[in-house]
């Protein structure tokens, strides 16, 4: 360890240096500010010992410039050994950001456990701060690859949307082009948002999904806010299932209620973020009242975190992402 000791009077100086030596710490000597700065401009001590008045200042004008001077970036542990004791001295030199405060006399034992508490307690902090850079670096490099996709790939698709919108209006473009290329930039768009997800949540991993096959319904309730995801989910059961009973709600307090009346269907498909109440919170009042219908989740979201709290639930035996296709009935439900 090496260490930079400020201190003017030579008796004391080097009393602490033949100690500091005889428990295998490297130290440098500096008598006074000027002394000390000079050393600090090609030397990084691992810590720094000083006394408070100093002939040409003080350690408090030491420290205040360590702790102000942008050129020294890394931090440096201070501790003040000094005669002044009172209670205003030891305040200034914590608040100006000293680590710790010895008073004159001091026993020698005391100031080697001291430095070296101070030492470690730093050494957690760098490692800790090396942690967080590395973290940092990581999420810009997330931040600026989802730039990239958005400001280019989408922005781009967007702007031959609202082109083709425009052409349509003057007919100059047939309807059937329009709506083959509406729906490949629909998957397009989905691909782009899922690859997003993954470059910010690449440390994350998502649950497998139901990996048997469930049995065939007889009744499926479908709990939803959006009027067209509805119908279009409606399209796809009436194409999987033969006289299936399907109802639909766009709200989850009526299906609730329709549950606590003794109703039940042998699926829910339900989404996660529906105004007045949420599928998580449709799931929280069906474990409350232990109403144990299977329930599929089918969301938007492909969040992780969604994903993870679904399956929480005992009765959540899959989650499919929007938009639902009919090969998803298939494997669910082992239809050919």
């Amino acid at each position: 360890m090496d260490v930079l000791l400020i201190e003017d009077d030579r008796g004391i100086s080097e009393a602490v240096v033949e100690m500091l030596r005889l428990n295998q710490m490297s130290v440098t000597c500096a008598y006074c500010c000027n002394d000390a700065l000079e050393v600090l401009t090609d030397f990084k001590p691992d810590i720094i010992i000083s006394d408070i008045m100093l002939p040409d200042g003080t350690g408090f004008d030491i420290l205040r410039f360590l702790r102000n001077d942008t050129t020294i970036i890394d931090y440096i542990p201070f501790i003040f050994l000094s005669g002044r004791a009172a209670h205003q001295d030891i305040r200034q030199g914590m608040n100006l950001g000293a680590d710790d405060y010895l008073t004159k006399p001091f026993e020698y034992e005391d100031l080697i456990q001291t430095i070296r508490t101070v030492y470690e307690k730093n050494q957690v902090k760098h490692q800790h701060l090396t942690k967080l850079e590395g973290e940092l670096a990581s999420k810009m490099h997330q931040i600026d690859q989802v730039k990239s996709i958005t400001s280019h790939d989408l922005r781009s698709r967007v702007v031959k949307i609202f082109n083709m919108i425009e052409l349509l209006r003057e007919e100059k473009l047939p309807k059937e082009k329009f709506i083959d290329w509406m729906m490949q930039s629909g998957e397009y768009f989905d691909e782009v948002m899922y690859k997003i997800h993954e470059i910010l949540n690449e440390s994350m991993n998502q649950p497998a999904s139901y990996s048997g096959s469930l049995h065939l319904p007889k009744s499926m309730w479908h709990v939803e806010d959006d009027v067209i995801q509805r119908m279009f989910v409606k399209s796809i059961v009436d194409k999987s299932f033969a006289h299936l009973d399907y109802q639909s709600f766009d709200n989850a307090n009526e299906a609730l209620g329709l549950m606590l009346q003794g109703e039940f269907p042998d699926y829910i498909l339900l989404d996660i973020n529906m105004p007045g109440m949420s599928g998580f919170e449709l799931l929280d009042a069906m474990r409350e009242k232990q109403l144990n219908t299977q329930v599929i989740m089918l969301s938007s979201s492909i969040s992780d975190t969604d994903i993870v709290e679904s399956y929480t639930y005992q009765n959540v035996v899959g989650y499919e992402v929007k938009p639902l296709k009919k090969e998803v009935f298939n494997h669910l439900f082992g239809l050919g």
